[in-house]
């Protein structure tokens, strides 16, 4: 391979040859893609040239006039199957973090005009987290109005992950979320972590039970959930709450009966009197 060029300038003109790059805007880590430069020559037109190019750095180009019409440059990231590679496509054979940016394709014209044009577009390399979301601090068994103190993690993915929690079916609002930073690895792979905090609600129980769900999503390329759940003792609570009722309506009756007792004695004894 020989020492990477920098990008020539480009311009596009009215009467502009069309060229349209075509790659992947996700890519998993490891799988192998073609990054095409479709174009059509005009009837007067003669190639001098096709330049790919990573963050301005070119890496790949073909060149018909020349006895080496294909070859390939160091770049970071890059790792070009030249046999597999033409003049409207570069093949590349596996795809690693560092593959993630932005590329380039030039088309330029022969003498007299040498014009080029180009075009570009953007590739984000997905690596996938080896395990789903994970939720911890759930306990056992709440009381109604005990608070539910979650965390739910998702570890070694790229991009950051994004998560959301439900509770029953029905997604947290933000006050009951609690944002913590993503941790970036050596590797470079993120590990990212959302909090919970809501007091359990009646609403929030059915059949005993209340249910959190945690999703997580890499870009468009993973998503993956965790339920769990907890039972919530109501019934004892219910059952206080009754008994408190009795008590409460015991003391009204006696209340009422100390109330009129004494007026309708002292009504029997003027009675009597009579």
């Amino acid at each position: 391979m020989s020492t990477s060029a920098a990008a020539p300038a480009a311009s596009q003109k009215k009467d502009s040859l069309h060229v349209r790059l075509r790659l992947p805007p996700l890519a998993q880590q490891g799988e192998a893609i073609n990054i095409t430069c479709d174009y059509q020559l005009r009837p007067s037109d003669q190639l001098y040239s096709v330049q790919w190019y990573k963050e301005g750095e070119e890496f790949y180009h073909y060149m018909p006039g020349t006895r080496q019409k294909k070859q390939t440059f160091n770049v970071p990231g890059i790792d070009v199957d030249l046999a597999a590679s033409d003049a409207r496509t570069v093949r590349l054979r596996s795809v690693y973090l560092s593959t993630s940016g932005q590329f380039r394709c030039e088309v330029s014209l022969e003498a007299p005009s040498f014009d080029t044009f180009y075009d570009f577009g953007d590739m984000i390399v997905v690596v996938q987290p080896r395990q789903g979301p994970q939720i911890h601090g759930l306990q056992n068994s709440y009381q109604v109005g005990e608070r539910l103190r979650l965390n739910c993690t998702l570890a070694g993915s790229k991009p950051a992950a994004a998560l959301n929690w439900y509770i029953n079916e029905e997604k947290a609002t933000p006050v009951q979320l609690v944002e913590h930073a993503p941790v970036r690895g050596a590797d470079g792979l993120e590990t990212v972590t959302l909090g919970l905090d809501t007091p359990v609600l009646s609403q929030h129980v059915h059949h005993g039970r209340v249910n959190v769900n945690c999703t997580a999503s890499v870009a468009n390329a993973y998503w993956e959930s965790r339920i769990e759940s907890a039972s919530v003792h109501v019934a004892q609570k219910l059952a206080v709450l009754e008994s408190t009722d009795m008590r409460n309506s015991a003391r009204g009756l006696r209340w009422a009966y100390a109330s009129w007792s004494v007026p309708l004695l002292l009504l029997c004894y003027l009675t009597g009197m009579r």
